[in-house]
């Protein structure tokens, strides 16, 4: 059980972790192709933050609380969150799909872990 719950923390901060960027560079994108690009990181956060709440949830669920602050999630977030500049539009996208790719792969190990 404390593999599975340690895992759904990895999960819930990653997840938190990917929300936050994805919003941060919905707010900063710029480009010749800023309507569509501003569109799309608006679908892709809140389509990300509906899954926070589920997550949390069952951690709540196994009997575990939720990190009560926003530097207790960050600890179990596996991907950067801390940029100092704003990438580029193309760099923007390079980053959110290896960031997913690492959120896909800690879901795969809850689904795991959850068997």
């Amino acid at each position: 059980m404390e593999t599975l719950i340690q895992q759904l923390r990895t999960i819930l901060g990653t997840n938190f972790g990917l929300y936050f960027k994805a919003h941060s560079f919905h707010w900063n994108v710029e480009g010749p192709n800023f309507n569509d690009y501003h569109a799309f990181l608006g679908l892709l956060y809140n389509a990300v933050w509906l899954n926070t709440d589920l997550i949390a949830e069952k951690l709540r669920m196994l009997g575990v609380y939720a990190p009560p602050s926003i530097a207790r999630m960050l600890e179990n977030c596996d991907i950067s969150t801390d940029a100092i500049a704003i990438p580029d539009a193309r760099m923007m996208f390079m980053e959110l799909k290896t960031d997913n790719d690492r959120l896909i792969t800690h879901l795969r190990a809850g689904i795991v872990a959850a068997e």
